[in-house]
């Protein structure tokens, strides 16, 4: 009998021991590792859904900030953006995760619960998801309001410096939407103003014959050459008493930039002399070669949507992008500013207010 308890109890104890082992075994250290993500990453979101949300905004705020700094040390892994704030994560083989709750607005009190999750695909890319839940709560009304949109990710990490654009769109009275774009304090948009009623849902006259244009001493539009797929891709050319008029042309929120304004985009990016390159959409597909010194690299996307003469006739689409500031020259002459495609200046001109030029928008 004895023996045979002995033998039981060396049975369990071989049994025992075999969990055990197992069990060190299944509660090894994470997988490690398959790529030190270490560097400066290049991140664009595309929101491809809206959750659910119960304000008017919802899913129209922009995406998070697109340039971080990873640095990663064994499976721990931080992401600092470009104010030096962090957070961090965790990464097992090539699976990264983060979730954090930032308070954005302490007026508000406007949180944002964001989480990000990325597969690394080699040593320079990335793709992945994320899933942002907004909460606002206004202290004003005492009441709160939340939206939660999920989208996309792509990453990539240059062997060169690139520049990373702070986007957004704007939508006017007519529901046409712009893409926006930050450079330096400001920001601009990146098309062409298209809006066919003043801010207030006044119908803004579209004069096609030259001579009512020419006489026109009140706020008018037209499509180049009256060709309305013209305007689709260039936008719509608008004299100056347009600009001036207090209904208010631009969206909601925003303002023709005055000559001071464009003093201040063009000083950001060097200067008359070479602003105007850096301003300009790269490539020939819409400006006429050579597109001397175009590189874009402010994304303000310049594109030569032409002007028409204050007498009604249509001049240089192609080769010139002419806009309006919202400062006069004199009673009959308004400050404007032009790219030209065989330079790589913007330079400032002073033209007849019943001149058509294209229009960009700045944030109030």
């Amino acid at each position: 009998m004895q023996l045979r308890i002995l033998s039981l109890s060396v049975m369990f104890g071989l049994i025992l021991s075999l969990f055990l082992s197992c069990s060190e075994e299944s509660s090894t250290e994470p997988e490690s590792p398959t790529f030190n993500a270490s560097g400066t990453w290049a991140l664009i979101f595309t929101q491809t859904k809206i959750v659910g949300g119960d304000y008017i905004e919802c899913g129209t705020e922009p995406v998070p900030q697109r340039s971080y700094e990873i640095t990663q040390n064994g499976t721990n892994v931080s992401l600092k953006d470009k104010n030096g704030k962090f957070v961090n994560g965790t990464v097992t083989g090539s699976n990264y995760k983060f979730d954090f709750k930032e308070l954005e607005d302490t007026n508000d009190v406007d949180y944002i619960d964001f989480n990000l999750e990325f597969k690394q695909t080699s040593d320079t890319t990335f793709t992945g998801t994320y899933r942002i839940n907004r909460k606002k709560f206004f202290i004003a009304y005492n009441d709160s309001f939340y939206c939660i949109t999920e989208g996309t990710l792509t990453g990539t990490k240059p062997s060169e410096p690139v520049i990373i654009f702070e986007t957004g769109t704007v939508t006017d009275i007519d529901g046409n939407i712009y893409q926006t774009i930050k450079i330096g304090t400001q920001w601009w948009m990146a098309e062409n103003l298209k809006v066919t009623h003043y801010r207030n849902g006044d119908v803004i006259p579209n004069v096609i014959d030259n001579s009512e244009w020419s006489n026109l001493n009140s706020g008018g539009y037209c499509s180049y050459n009256n060709l309305a797929v013209n305007s689709d891709v260039y936008g719509l050319l608008y004299n100056w008493y347009a600009v001036n008029d207090s209904r208010g042309l631009a969206p909601q929120g925003w303002h023709i930039p005055s000559n001071e304004e464009w003093g201040t985009l063009i000083t950001y990016l060097g200067g008359f002399s070479v602003a105007g390159g850096k301003m300009k959409e790269e490539g020939t597909s819409h400006w006429e070669d050579p597109n001397i010194g175009a590189t874009n690299e402010s994304g303000f996307k310049g594109i030569p949507g032409g002007y028409r003469w204050d007498n009604g006739t249509f001049m240089s689409i192609g080769s010139l992008a002419r806009f309006f500031s919202s400062s006069q020259y004199d009673n009959t002459h308004a400050i404007g500013r032009y790219l030209y495609s065989g330079d790589t200046r913007i330079s400032v001109l002073q033209l007849h207010k019943k001149y058509g030029f294209s229009i960009r928008c700045v944030q109030n």
